[in-house]
């Protein structure tokens, strides 16, 4: 990561602390990589429906071989993060934290945008595709009939994104899930 170059500093959205630098996404994920896998192979297959809303970053799925969903359907692997395309589910945030998976691989919907990347941490991409300037952005670059809107892909290519150093990624999703914890703590006591 440390050879990616940066972005041009008259297109970066603002300074950043030393250290860290702005990428765009492409620089730095794969973007709808492909799996390769024996047919036979067990995979976790996983529809739309079967996606949270609100971005959670769950999901639930079924086991198919490989075979048999690999054509025609996203595919995505363990540690992946996905995102719905399509309107209303991307605005939904209808997204996934991807681990957990029969064999470690699996496909689903054609409606997701799958971002692939070892050295950045799933949680850290995770929160970054969360944020309303992503999702607000990504609802003005719609395309299509209504009810089959998308966003377009190559505004998610060229989406900036502030990249910091490993460790302080992880502070950042450390204080982001603490701040999640006391959110839902004081949530539970205004309801009782």
């Amino acid at each position: 990561l440390d050879t990616v170059p940066g972005i041009p500093v008259e297109e970066q959205p603002y300074p950043l602390p030393e250290g860290w630098k702005w990428v765009r996404l492409r620089q730095v994920y794969q973007i709808n990589p492909k799996v390769i896998a024996d047919d036979e192979k067990l995979a976790s297959f996983i529809p739309m429906e079967r996606i949270a809303p609100n971005m959670k970053g769950s999901f639930s799925f079924e086991i198919l071989p490989w075979g048999k969903i690999k054509k025609g359907h996203t595919q995505f692997a363990d540690g992946d993060v996905a995102f719905a395309k399509i309107s209303p589910c991307f605005e939904n945030g209808k997204s996934m934290l991807i681990k957990g998976l029969k064999n470690g691989i699996g496909a689903g919907t054609t409606e997701l945008i799958i971002l692939r990347q070892k050295y950045i941490l799933q949680k850290y991409t995770f929160y970054l595709i969360s944020n309303q300037d992503f999702i607000q952005k990504g609802i003005c670059t719609y395309n299509g009939t209504v009810g089959q809107q998308r966003i377009n892909m190559d505004f998610v290519r060229r989406y900036p994104i502030p990249l910091p150093p490993l460790e302080v990624q992880q502070r950042i999703v450390e204080r982001i899930e603490s701040l999640f914890a006391k959110l839902d703590e004081a949530r539970e006591k205004a309801e009782s």
